[in-house]
């Protein structure tokens, strides 16, 4: 699971990966399902396929590549809204940590789950919030990796980010 740590102005597809290998795909969430991207020929099927700050979705390639992500750090109070259900996000800052540190617990109720994608396993590690503790442990997120949330209740996760 990635996410776009860097506002590239555009934030399309077409912009922020450009050069994936032939024949791969991204899944964008559309809170019921997936739009699915596939990159064929030099191009994507679906180029404005929106992979902003703070979203995130699934890239599926045969072959491992490199891409770089370009654009402006966002600053201030940064909001992600969190659906009834499930809502697949990312940190809108370019920072590593856990939920407390990037300030989405307080974005959370009792009983919610976060769903990170086990690459090794190809599976969901689930971490569900009880009375302000994650069990089975803490999760940590890296910069540029997104999640699914799972909320009873809709809910506004803000960060405050500014560079020094």
């Amino acid at each position: 699971m990635i996410a776009n740590p860097l506002d590239a102005g555009t934030n399309t597809l077409a912009n922020v990966i450009p050069n994936p290998p032939n024949g791969a795909n991204f899944y964008a969430w559309t809170g019921s399902g997936f739009n699915i991207a596939t990159f064929f020929f030099g191009a994507w099927d679906q180029p404005n396929l929106a992979l902003a700050p703070g979203q995130g979705g699934f890239l599926l390639t045969d072959t491992t590549f490199t891409n770089t992500f370009a654009g402006s750090v966002l600053q201030g109070n940064l909001t992600n809204a969190l659906t009834n259900g499930y809502s697949l996000v990312s940190s809108k800052a370019p920072v590593s940590g856990t939920p407390d540190s990037l300030n989405l617990t307080p974005a959370l109720g009792n009983g919610d789950n976060i769903y990170k994608w086990n690459f090794g396993t190809q599976s969901y590690d689930i971490y569900t919030l009880f009375f302000g503790s994650y069990s089975p442990s803490t999760p940590t997120f890296n910069v540029g990796e997104s999640f699914f949330t799972l909320t009873a209740a809709p809910g506004s996760w803000t960060t405050n980010f500014v560079v020094q």
